[in-house]
């Protein structure tokens, strides 16, 4: 099961293939590498860890910028409770990317349905120097939507 659904008639269904009902958010983060290799050892790691690491980590649409190698989520409609064992995955692998064997740099963002419900969360690990991505949210006359800009 891919993790988006591309038909429009349908796009109550989530990444995890549930009909969400209820509370939903919009939900995207950047992790961003030194190198390729560095990028390619972490997807290698996580799809080893299994369960929801490995489905999460084929979540990630990959992504190049000049001198930075990234992976990126973004899902609309989506159920984001921490408490989810899926939700847990993403976070882990987010700080995961800043430890010293891959010495990324994470930036998150989840925006809920009501005014003012925004999480941010940005992680690096000390070697990063550089400034790779930025997330920002764009107010809408409907909602906010997540927009990633690459530098």
């Amino acid at each position: 099961m891919g993790c988006r659904n591309d038909d429009e008639s349908l796009d109550l269904v989530n990444y995890r293939g549930e009909i969400d009902m209820g509370y939903r958010s919009e939900v995207g983060y950047v992790l961003t590498f030194p190198s390729k290799v560095k990028r390619e050892e972490f997807v290698a790691v996580a799809k080893l860890k299994g369960g929801e690491f490995e489905r999460a980590v084929t979540c990630l649409e990959g992504w190049w910028m000049v001198g930075n190698f990234g992976l990126r989520f973004h899902e609309h409609g989506i159920k984001w409770y921490d408490h989810f064992e899926d939700v847990k995955a993403h976070h882990t692998l987010m700080r995961m990317c800043t430890n010293d064997a891959f010495r990324g740099v994470y930036q998150f963002i989840r925006i809920g349905e009501e005014d003012g419900d925004i999480d941010r969360e940005e992680g690096q690990h000390e070697s990063f120097e550089q400034e790779c991505c930025r997330i920002s949210s764009r107010l809408h006359t409907t909602h906010p939507e997540i927009v990633f800009e690459d530098w």
